[in-house]
C-alpha cells in the first residue's frame, strides 16, 4: 500500500462515527491509536496444545521470534512473551497435553485415535460477563462445544 493511501485510510479510521457519543475502547493500527466501540471481548493470547513443552518452545519461539518467559507451572505450561523487572506479558501459551496430534483423514484404526475432535489451538478472549458474551457470540453464529 502506498504511503498516501495508508495515510488516507488512517485518517478515515480516526474520523468519529456518527451517533457514537462515547469512545468505549482504543485499538491500534501500527502506532496509531484509534477510538472504537467495545467488542464482545478482548484478545488475551493464543494457546497451542503440544505433547513436548521443550520441542514446542523451540519451534514456536523460532517461528514467531517471541522469547520464552517464566512459568509457575513449567511442566504443564510454557509462555512466550516479554518480561522485565516490572512487566510480564504472554502472547502465546504452550499447553502440554497427553494426547498425540491426530488426523481426521479417516485412515487408520479409528479405535487407536485418542481424540480426533480435539482442537490443537485456540484463542483466549477476556470478557466482563461470560453469560452475556456467550449470548452475544451465539447471536452472531457462534456455538458452545461441550
Amino acid at each position: 500500500m502506498a504511503r498516501a493511501d495508508r495515510e488516507r485510510l488512517l485518517d478515515r479510521l480516526r474520523e468519529p462515527v456518527e451517533g457514537d457519543d462515547e469512545v468505549l475502547a482504543i485499538t491500534r493500527v501500527g502506532s496509531v491509536r484509534i477510538p472504537c466501540t467495545m467488542a464482545i471481548g478482548t484478545l488475551r493470547c493464543f494457546v497451542i496444545d503440544v505433547e513436548d513443552i521443550e520441542v514446542g518452545v523451540a519451534f514456536w519461539s523460532e517461528v514467531t521470534g517471541i522469547p520464552l518467559i517464566s512459568s509457575v507451572w513449567p511442566d504443564r505450561f510454557a509462555y512466550l512473551g516479554y518480561q522485565d523487572e516490572k512487566t510480564w506479558k504472554h502472547e502465546i501459551i504452550l499447553h502440554r497435553v497427553p494426547t498425540a496430534k491426530t488426523s481426521d483423514s479417516g485412515t487408520g484404526d479409528v479405535a487407536r485415535r485418542l481424540d480426533p475432535a480435539a482442537n490443537r489451538a485456540h484463542i483466549d478472549i477476556t470478557v466482563e460477563d461470560v453469560d452475556v458474551a456467550i449470548a452475544q457470540i451465539e447471536a452472531i453464529g457462534g456455538r458452545l462445544k461441550y
